[in-house]
């Protein structure tokens, strides 16, 4: 039986800021959990947050692929059209014979939220070895405009869109 110990600390980083369209924002924070046989281990979780500022929706992603400077027109092609698993993303989305258990997502393959104005989506990472940097972020989370993906995307069928307020992810169990 696993018991929590303790809340160790816990920061908040602002990383960006920009009017008329998005924030986003880092809080950590770490505990310890205690088993049945007294061994302690030590969880380290970093939040990002993300602030949807404008009128319109914004979409996000996590992208084990991703580059940092990379420009939104590459992510984009990359997460939808780049093939995994023998199809893209876009393939599934639009192949009426594939059946895909979609309430499910699988992070890095088919996750994809929309966030309406005025909301809030968090990427919740667990960690043993430590807090995640902002580093990591730009180059694992895409954000973008909702006309940057219809350029190429045309429609994402509300179906496949990931629906709660936060995903929590394993960093120690990610294929990096």
């Amino acid at each position: 039986m696993k018991i929590l110990c303790a809340i160790l600390i816990q920061l908040s980083i602002p990383i960006l800021v920009a009017a008329d369209s998005y924030s986003t924002r880092i809080e950590q924070y770490a505990y310890k959990v205690t088993s049945s046989t007294d061994e302690e281990v030590c969880y380290y979780v970093t939040e990002y947050i993300i602030s949807n500022n404008t009128s319109m929706p914004i979409f996000t992603w996590f992208d084990l692929d991703g580059r940092i400077g990379e420009n939104i027109e590459k992510r984009i092609k990359r997460y939808f059209f780049k093939p995994k698993h023998d199809l893209s993303l876009f393939g599934l989305m639009t192949d009426n014979v594939v059946g895909v258990d979609w309430d499910k997502p699988i992070v890095g393959l088919n996750f994809i939220k929309k966030i309406e104005p005025n909301r809030q989506f968090s990427f919740v990472f667990l960690s043993k070895e430590g807090y995640l940097e902002e580093e990591y972020f730009n180059k694992t989370i895409t954000i973008t405009e909702i006309h940057s993906i219809n350029r190429l995307v045309d429609i994402i069928d509300e179906r496949y869109l990931f629906h709660q307020d936060k995903i929590v992810i394993n960093k120690n169990e990610l294929n990096e």
